[in-house]
């Protein structure tokens, strides 16, 4: 059965590579999103279009990159938010936070 056992395996490789692919490409559109979304508000030529070529020359990679350093530290901040009180000293978890945005913004 080592065929079948090797079959498996290989399947599962490749069911994750496929997540990781479709996870990259969901953060790609969001970030298409947000920039046709900024055209369509603030219509200022040249801005405009120095968005929206940042998004479509963008890689999946990166985008996926920037949505999770984003999300983690949106998760500190909420933490800070939610517990502040009882956390010694809840000013790191803000600097972490912050640190972890400008990784985001680095990115683009």
């Amino acid at each position: 059965m080592i065929d079948g056992e090797a079959t498996i395996e290989y399947l599962n490789g490749r069911v994750a590579e496929l997540e990781q692919e479709r996870d990259q490409l969901a953060a790609h559109v969001e970030r298409l999103r947000k920039a046709a979304l900024d055209a369509i508000h603030f219509i200022p030529g040249g801005q405009v279009k120095a968005s929206l070529r940042d998004a479509y020359d963008e890689t999946p990679t990166t985008s996926l990159a920037r949505r999770d350093l984003i999300k983690q530290a949106e998760a500190l901040e909420e933490v800070c938010q939610k517990h502040s009180r009882d956390m010694i000293h809840p000013r790191i978890i803000q600097c972490l936070a912050e640190d972890l945005r400008q990784q985001a913004e680095a990115l683009t």
